[in-house]
């Protein structure tokens, strides 16, 4: 599953978060009311949530926030939901190096993996969502 984090300039923060609170649909009162459907924030004003500029999944395109295909955006949500936040991580690190041409000139990537006590006990493993952070895509 392909995501995006900050672009140069709003880079998204690494560290270990709970997620503080969600919206359905959320629109940012920072960047012109953008849309934000299934938002789970973990960090201050920084969020998981759906985006309608899938074609910008894969590399570096938001403000901080992590961007994911709507589909996805909605499955973590249920899932914060089920298990609750004191039960759930939110993960955002710098990863390895991916294999395959999307990680051509790649060395810095970022993944945000996000995961719940209850999801292991039920076997459920981490979902990591890779996103560019370096500006020297191929394109």
């Amino acid at each position: 599953m392909l995501a995006s984090s900050g672009r140069p300039g709003f880079a998204t923060k690494t560290g270990t978060f709970r997620p503080q609170w969600a919206s359905r649909m959320w629109h940012s009162r920072q960047y012109e009311y953008a849309p934000m459907p299934h938002a789970v924030f973990f960090n201050r004003g920084t969020a998981f949530h759906g985006t309608s500029a899938v074609g910008l999944l894969g590399r570096p395109a938001s403000h901080g926030c992590i961007r994911l295909a709507p589909a996805n955006a909605a499955m973590l949500f249920r899932l914060v939901h089920k298990h609750g936040y004191a039960q759930t991580k939110v993960v955002v690190h710098g990863g390895s190096k991916a294999k395959g041409p999307a990680a051509a000139g790649s060395s810095d990537r970022r993944r945000i993996a996000t995961y719940s006590q209850a999801s292991r006990r039920e076997g459920y493993r981490a979902t990591r969502y890779p996103a560019r952070q370096t500006s020297n895509w191929p394109f």
